[in-house]
């Protein structure tokens, strides 16, 4: 292939993510209608059109796609259905779902994908026939609810009554009991941490210590702190075990949470970055 051929395709392929994105099915269909390859090159235009909420371009690959470039690329769909589940946008969901099997633990990770936009509806809908719950789970989708702020859809999930008291829900009561009266998010994280502090496992509090640092929520940050200080600690073997210590500084960063950054750098990563100053003086 020329090279002036390859940038016509880089072009084509461009137009391909924008129609995505804005659903414009008319364009979108005579590019693929002339250039049914293309989607080989350019699978990553069902996300995009999965995150802008454009069900009809999704329902139009997914029908269209007689050589499973999709439909057979299982770890592209569950994370397309994940960020469906994110964003809220329950008629993908019910059009992605059944093409994948829908596990026990798949079903855990989409309702924590859920409990980031609070919807009851597609709560309802991954609910399904039943679902036993993983503990790991079970600390996760209530926590991530509580820091998108989506109280309603916790106690959806406890109304179910598909769980045992056993199952640290322990909450629900708490919360409908303060319901419209508490006076502060304060409340809530005190009485959460309470119940849960001493079930989460080292794997849930670093996936809720990225979520609270791309969030800003510097109390959830603090209580993390207080109750799992090896959470925070940095492994200098090499360089890329440093970045992975560090990441959820470079995510409160991103995200441009100066608060966040500013209390991570002064309590926990401040000595490391002392050391790399030091590091580059020897150098120099």
């Amino acid at each position: 292939m020329s090279t002036s051929e390859t940038e016509n395709e880089a072009i084509i392929i461009d137009f391909v993510y924008a129609f995505s994105k804005s659903g414009d099915m008319e364009r979108l269909g005579k590019i693929l209608a002339t250039k049914p390859d293309l989607l080989y090159e350019c699978k990553s235009c069902l996300y995009h059109a999965c995150l802008h909420g454009q069900t009809h371009i999704v329902e139009h690959l997914l029908t269209s796609d007689r050589a499973g470039i999709f439909t057979e690329d299982r770890k592209l769909l569950v994370n397309i259905i994940a960020t469906a589940c994110s964003c809220g946008r329950t008629n993908i969901v019910k059009l992605l779902v059944p093409y994948v099997t829908l596990t026990n633990e798949l079903r855990n990770q989409f309702l924590e994908c859920i409990g980031r936009n609070g919807s009851t509806e597609l709560a309802n809908f991954m609910l399904g026939n039943g679902i036993t719950f993983i503990q790991h789970f079970c600390t996760l989708i209530p926590l991530t609810a509580l820091i998108f702020k989506n109280f309603d859809f916790i106690e959806f999930i406890s109304d179910t009554k598909k769980l045992s008291p056993d199952d640290f829900w322990v909450i629900s009561a708490s919360q409908k009991k303060n319901h419209g009266k508490v006076e502060s998010d304060s409340r809530h994280f005190i009485t959460f941490f309470r119940v849960y502090h001493e079930i989460i496992t080292d794997s849930t509090g670093k996936e809720l210590l990225n979520i609270a640092c791309e969030r800003g929520v510097l109390l959830f940050v603090r209580y993390l702190s207080l109750y799992y200080p090896h959470l925070f600690l940095v492994n200098t073997t090499n360089s890329e075990t440093k970045r992975a210590s560090i990441r959820p500084l470079l995510i409160a960063h991103d995200n441009g949470h100066t608060e966040v950054t500013e209390y991570l750098i002064q309590q926990h990563y401040l000595p490391m970055l002392d050391e790399d100053d030091d590091e580059d003086e020897d150098a120099g």
